[in-house]
């Protein structure tokens, strides 16, 4: 069965077409919340999962089925994407991209999981990647909420003069 070799869960990822590097950007280590926030507010998530394998000699040809999940700091496990795959390469690489809102209720750890199997067969091969989910004081809250810009608007005359 293939080998976990890393997960990262970004903000971001580019990839150099020709060598099929991956440049990771915005790494995710922990998510604000606020209690006080109004349902419509839901933290918005704008994720991109990264999850890297290595082949074993005996997965050559075979398919393989990839899923990723988020468990919440409530324990609530919510499926957030899935897919088939065949290694071409020693390595494999699964890229999740993830937006919109996740009902993240409480604090502690949102867990996101990147397994992969043979596909319909037997046990799972997983890799997990810890979030830390943090609450918003009511101050920090009423600051993003009323978002009042302090910058002044200067004249173009001004502008020029400077």
């Amino acid at each position: 069965m293939a080998r976990p070799i890393y997960i990262l869960c970004a903000q971001g990822t580019s990839e150099d077409r020709t060598s099929g590097s991956i440049t990771i950007f915005g790494v995710i280590e922990k998510l604000r919340i606020s209690k006080t926030a109004h349902p419509a507010m839901m933290p918005l998530l704008q994720m991109r999962v990264v999850a890297a394998w290595a082949r074993e000699e005996n997965d050559i040809g075979r398919d393989f089925e990839w899923s990723v999940e988020f468990r919440t700091p409530t324990g609530a496990e919510v499926s957030v994407g899935s897919g088939k795959f065949t290694f071409e390469s020693p390595n494999c690489r699964i890229n999740a991209n993830i937006v919109g809102q996740m009902p993240i209720e409480g604090t502690g750890t949102l867990m996101v999981t990147a397994k992969i199997r043979s596909v319909g067969k037997g046990e799972w091969s997983s890799q997990e990647y810890p979030i830390i989910v943090d609450e918003l004081t009511q101050e920090e809250f009423d600051q993003m909420v009323n978002c009042s810009s302090p910058m002044k608007v200067m004249p173009s005359r001004q502008l020029k003069e400077m």
